[in-house]
C-alpha cells in the first residue's frame, strides 16, 4: 500500500506542477442542487399528463440533454413522443421559477479545493448544461454570499 501512496503523490504533484486549466461540472459537481433539476423534469412529466415515477426520470434522464432525455423518457413506454417540445416548454418554466427561489449551495469541499487551485494559479472554469440563464443566475447568486 506504501508504494501506491507513494505513485499517488508523485503523480498528484506532477500533475499540479504542470495542470494550467481545471474544468468542472455545475449540477452536482459543483453545486449542490439536490436534483432539482431531475425533480423539475419529474414535475413536468407528470403535470403533461404521464405517471413515471422520479427513479424512472432519473434513470433515463441522467447525463442528458433534457429534451432529448423527455423523448427517451416516453419511448421508455412505447408512448408518443410528439408532446415533448410542450414539456420541455414548461420544465424550462419551471426550472427557471425554481432556481429563481433556489438558495445555492457547493458541493462540500469544493470551495477549498477552489482555493487551492488558486493558490497554484490553476484557472478553473465551469462548463454545464444549464441555459445561460440558469448559469449565471446561480454564479450571481454564490457572488453575493460571498
Amino acid at each position: 500500500m506504501k508504494e501506491f501512496d507513494f505513485s499517488c503523490k508523485i503523480l498528484n504533484e506532477i500533475l499540479l506542477n504542470t495542470m494550467q486549466l481545471v474544468v468542472f461540472d455545475m449540477a452536482g459537481t459543483t453545486v449542490d442542487e439536490d436534483n432539482v433539476v431531475y425533480k423539475i423534469l419529474h414535475k413536468s412529466v407528470v403535470e403533461a399528463g404521464y405517471n413515471f415515477s422520479l427513479e424512472e426520470v432519473l434513470y433515463h434522464c441522467a447525463g442528458k440533454k433534457k429534451h432529448q432525455a423527455i423523448k427517451e423518457v416516453l419511448a421508455s413506454r412505447a408512448l408518443a413522443t410528439d408532446t415533448s417540445s410542450a414539456i420541455f416548454a414548461a420544465f424550462i418554466g419551471n426550472l427557471d421559477a425554481t432556481y429563481e427561489e433556489f438558495e445555492v449551495k457547493t458541493i462540500p469541499g469544493v470551495e477549498d479545493l477552489f482555493s487551492q487551485l488558486r493558490q497554484r494559479d490553476i484557472a478553473i472554469a465551469l462548463n454545464t448544461g444549464y441555459n445561460s440563464n440558469i448559469a449565471n443566475l446561480l454564479l450571481a447568486k454564490r457572488l453575493e454570499r460571498g
